[in-house]
């Protein structure tokens, strides 16, 4: 826009729902361009009155006792000693008797002298406790929404919660997130986020009144209430939150603090247990309701000593990578090991990675807990080297949400460089988590990884939000791992039939397959029939500390180590598809075919009968078959299970 705005972009604000304008600055004169609809509801006059009013004096009504504030807002912001422009001031609209209180913010649109201003209207009942500029310097109400920040919440959802209490009713705290708040912003851009930040506080507002919520952080929001009608009145927020900003929204989770205590605990630590409770179940991508328990406050005293001991967790070597195997089905042998992080506390306890990695992804440290896991995975990859016998590739685990935090494949890249050892040795396990980020930015560090010869794999392939947007976009990924649910889920036949078809895609573009999660020969067996390439599960062994699990898999009577120079042989072996046989050379055996049906076979075999053996040592082995084949050779007693 050059110095006039576009028609459409014109019409576009005159038709908003949310009170904004345009204005022009020109010869040092302030000119209305457009004014929205919401605008005109406000002040109570047509488009073309309000911009005459407008015109003839910008703050007609204002308080006296708010005019030199407001005259210096704005004189800041119009000689850009300011970027943005905000005041907050009392202004008596047309036809009202009472003065309202706005919070006016604006910007200059770029290049040009055109800005645009959008207005809140706030609740005026504690204008008797604040003079004007303890309403600038304080910073009590967020700038996007109007709600208040977290301290002003605090203090008056306490006084609210008391006045409910002494009328005899049971206050509750809530908290609300919009799921995939980021993800949005990155689809949609960060004005459209804003817009849905402001449609969802005026959703609030209009339930709770702007007194009784707040905005704390991005996504996060609060409101105190009475516990009358609370499960009703929740699910009718949920129901309206689908139709604000015009279908353009997110699923909301709420999480809720009822307890009868409440009045004499700390309403700040009170917030932290309704977002505790809002964040309980954060798999879940569905609008829901969520309450606080026992349970949950446990979690929250394990997160404040996860936050409070990490830096000495580190510094200390409290906590160490266990190693679980992960086994080919071709060969029943092991070629890679997964490095789990197990912190180890002093007082001889033991919390799993699933116990402090979302808390510390959370606070936007995980990255340093995973910088400190390829240090010890390092270390422990020499010692196999210094021993004669480095044929493993070990896993690490990373989450997507580093990206953001730290050049993740730059800095593991280094410390490998520095060791001296082949890249080929580390795979980098990523999270598919992608809902919080910008996906060009997951492809860029996968791309830098396998630029810098790592192997990079998908975990938990299959929860929660999928990551095939990055086999689609043809992400340079080797392998995808597939969570538990498929074999564990009681719909196991439908879970089964859908991993099947997952595997024959991740063949059909060259991707390996595994599967996590396998506790028996059952399930290994149906991972065999639909020809997934490896397993890791209970099954084959618990996580163990690296002089455990050298004593174990590499030195002892399991041991069964598939050797590092013949993996690229069974993952081609691994590749060949059962289910849609071909030919790789031509045939010239014009009678055989796959394609005529067969009485003898067709007795036997659910398809056509297909299966891979391998001669080795002088013995035949079995290495993989169709589901027929595998069946029928079951039941002949040829092969077992394992």
């Amino acid at each position: 826009m050059k110095k006039r705005a576009k028609q459409a972009e014109l019409a576009k604000i005159a038709q908003s729902e949310a009170p904004i304008a345009l204005y022009q600055s020109k010869n040092k004169q302030i000119k209305a361009i457009a004014v929205s609809k919401g605008l005109c509801e406000l002040y109570g006059l047509p488009a073309a009155e309000l911009k005459q009013l407008l015109d003839q004096d910008l703050f007609a009504g204002l308080h006296p006792d708010d005019q030199p504030g407001v005259q210096a807002d704005l004189t800041s912001f119009m000689n850009r000693d300011s970027s943005d422009y905000q005041s907050i001031y009392r202004i008596k609209l047309l036809g009202q008797e009472d003065y309202v209180l706005l919070q006016a913010q604006g910007k200059f649109l770029e290049d040009t002298d055109c800005f645009l201003v959008w207005y809140t209207e706030m609740s005026t009942s504690r204008l008797q406790d604040l003079t004007t500029a303890d309403r600038r310097t304080k910073h009590l109400l967020d700038d996007l929404t109007g709600l208040p920040k977290a301290v002003y919440f605090y203090e008056l959802a306490e006084l609210g919660c008391r006045k409910l209490f002494k009328a005899g009713k049971q206050p509750v705290v809530l908290a609300f997130n919009l799921i995939g708040f980021s993800h949005f912003n990155h689809r949609y851009s960060y004005i459209e986020g804003n817009r849905l930040l402001v449609a969802f506080a005026d959703l609030l507002k209009r339930h709770f009144s702007g007194d009784a919520c707040g905005h704390f952080t991005k996504d996060n929001f609060y409101a105190y209430t009475a516990h009358d009608h609370l499960e009703e009145r929740l699910k009718d927020i949920l129901k309206e939150s689908r139709q604000i900003n015009e279908g353009r929204n997110l699923a909301i989770r709420i999480g809720v603090y009822d307890a009868g205590s409440l009045v004499y605990e700390d309403i700040k630590k009170v917030c932290e247990y309704a977002m505790v409770a809002c964040n309980n179940n954060r798999k879940d991508v569905k609008a829901h309701i969520t309450y606080f328990t026992s349970q949950n406050r446990q979690s929250l005293e394990l997160e404040n000593y996860i936050l409070s001991n990490f830096d000495q967790a580190l510094r200390e070597d409290w906590i160490e990578p266990f190693y679980q195997p992960i086994v080919r089905i071709l060969n029943g042998q092991s070629g890679n090991w997964e490095a789990l992080a197990r912190w180890c506390k002093p007082d001889n306890g033991m919390l799993l990675d699933e116990q402090f990695i979302p808390t510390l992804d959370r606070a936007g440290i995980l990255y340093r807990l995973d910088l400190y896991m390829a240090d010890k995975v390092i270390a422990d990859l020499k010692k196999m080297q210094e021993r004669g016998h480095l044929e493993l590739a070990v896993s690490l685990n990373l989450f997507s949400s580093e990206f953001d935090q730290c050049n993740m494949a730059e800095e593991i890249t280094r410390k490998v460089k520095e060791s001296g050892l082949s890249p080929e040795f580390i795979v980098i396990e990523i999270s598919n988590d992608t809902r919080n980020l910008n996906a060009d930015k997951i492809w860029e560090q996968i791309a830098l990884f396998k630029q810098n010869g790592f192997y990079v794999w998908v975990d938990n392939f299959g929860e929660g939000y999928s990551s095939i947007g990055l086999i689609k976009d043809n992400a340079p990924v080797s392998c995808i791992k597939f969570d538990a649910s498929f074999i564990k889920s009681p719909d196991q036949k439908r879970s089964r039939i859908v991993l099947k078809k997952m595997v024959e895609l991740a063949e059909e573009l060259g991707i390996d397959t595994i599967v996590e999660g396998v506790e028996n020969a059952d399930q290994l067996l149906a991972l065999r029939e639909i020809g997934c390439a490896a397993a890791q599960g209970y099954y084959f062994g618990q996580p163990l500390p690296f002089d455990q699990a050298w004593k174990k898999w590499v030195e002892g009577p399991e041991a069964n180590l598939e050797r590092f120079s013949e993996s690229d042989y069974y993952n081609s072996v691994g590749m060949m598809s059962l289910e849609r046989p071909h030919f790789i050379q031509e045939t010239y055996n014009n009678d055989l075919t796959f394609d005529d049906p067969d009485p003898v076979l067709d007795r036997y075999f659910k398809g056509t009968p297909l299966g891979f053996l391998e001669y080795r040592d002088g013995k035949f082995y079995y290495l993989q078959g169709n589901e027929g084949y595998t069946r029928y050779l079951l039941s002949c007693g040829s092969v077992t299970k394992e």
